[in-house]
């Protein structure tokens, strides 16, 4: 079973109004669009994952042997690093952006 999740930041609170006249409290939050930094594959770990990247972050921030991670994979620095197993590593790419739209079959 493939899980991938999303990252996001909490923006605030809000309500909404109801026709027959309840409130229910809100939280808003803003989704970031990951991106697949690396493929792991039975052969290197024995299961198939993808690490996906979430968020900005300068690279003065970063350790040396991310600098060397981030240097490697030609990929701008994430802040959060994520690994997903997943059943079918075909079906991503490195360098390919994650969002939203991989709930729309979810009910």
């Amino acid at each position: 079973m493939t899980n991938i999740g999303l990252i996001g930041t909490k923006i605030g609170m809000s309500r909404e109004f109801f026709p027959i006249g309840i409130s229910v409290p809100v939280t808003v939050i803003k989704i970031e669009k990951g991106r697949v930094i690396d493929l792991i594959t039975k052969d290197k770990r024995g299961y198939d994952a993808i690490k996906v990247g979430f968020g900005k972050i300068k690279t003065s921030k970063l350790t040396k042997s991310m600098k060397g991670f981030y240097s490697k994979k030609s990929t701008e620095p994430k802040k959060y690093l994520k690994e997903y197993r997943v059943e079918n590593i075909s079906n991503f790419k490195e360098g390919n952006e994650i969002g939203l739209e991989i709930f729309k079959d979810v009910k």
